[in-house]
């Protein structure tokens, strides 16, 4: 049996800022927020649920890509279309595009977006298509 990832948990400084642009990138994937906005925010979709924590502690700085920690998330799409659909709606939400939508030669097809959320998270939305190698 394959092993599958049940969950994403990310944590954020200010919930409400982090749901604004999870609430509009994640429904671009077809993702939908339950609950309100206490802690976890809970997203579900036909992948792995999103939980959103709040922040514990004083230490409330932003990740910073290279550092020790998770350096990015991947979410693989069936059409290239939602790879610059992501990119829009993130430039019209709170994210920052690290990497705006174009191929990579990490495979043959290999078209991403990098975006970081507002405490920093990087996620990587990519289409690669049905028999690339």
């Amino acid at each position: 049996m394959p092993i599958t990832v049940h969950h994403i948990a990310l944590t954020a400084a200010d919930l409400g800022r982090s749901s604004r642009f999870y609430d509009a990138v994640l429904a671009v994937l077809g993702y939908q927020r339950r609950g309100g906005l206490s802690s976890p925010l809970v997203y579900a979709g036909d992948g792995p649920d999103v939980l959103v924590y709040a922040v514990e502690g004083a230490d409330a700085a932003p990740h910073r890509h290279g550092r020790p920690g998770l350096q990015h998330i991947a979410l693989h799409v069936h059409e290239p279309g939602l790879v610059d659909a992501v990119f829009r709606t993130v430039v019209d939400a709170v994210g920052t595009i690290v990497h705006e939508p174009r191929f990579y030669d990490y495979m043959d097809g290999y078209y991403a977006v990098f975006a970081e959320d507002p405490d920093g998270s990087r996620l990587e939305i990519v289409h690669i298509p049905a028999g690339a190698a």
